[in-house]
């Protein structure tokens, strides 16, 4: 696959209340070395840019995912956190769960199951802690 290929393969979204949502847009996509090296520079300069409370990753495409996934979400989080925003993961299959779980990777990833579930949750989230500050700061 070429690099524009690539390129095509997965969107960022942004949304009015401030969460980005990043799609892997191919059926059955499998996130070997090969993709995350092809994939990931381009995706993580995209969440540079952007400024966003939270960032959802949608595996609804997702069959396979290895120890190179794993390290593009640990780039992923550590750009999130800088944005002190919060890194969240959707419909993400029973294979690919299992590596996440096995990661270790539910201590600081969310997972929800559709995209809209996760948009809710993030929302109500981001609300209460915003209600707090301003609170916070009378």
């Amino acid at each position: 696959m070429s690099h524009a290929e690539y390129e095509k393969s997965f969107e960022l979204d942004m949304s009015a209340t401030g969460i980005a949502t990043n799609r892997f847009c191919r059926e059955r996509t499998e996130l070997d070395a090969k993709a995350v090296n092809e994939i990931a520079p381009i995706l993580l300069i995209e969440v540079c840019d952007l400024s966003f409370h939270a960032l959802v990753i949608d595996m609804s495409h997702v069959s396979y995912v290895n120890s190179a996934f794993l390290a593009m979400v640990m780039s992923l989080r550590k750009l999130v956190e800088q944005k002190r925003a919060t890194l969240a993961m959707c419909s993400i299959s029973s294979y690919c769960q299992k590596v996440v779980k096995a990661a270790g990777f539910e201590m600081f990833l969310k997972i929800y199951d559709s995209v809209e579930q996760a948009h809710r949750a993030l929302w109500s989230r981001f609300s209460l802690i915003k209600a707090w500050t301003k609170k916070d700061n009378r």
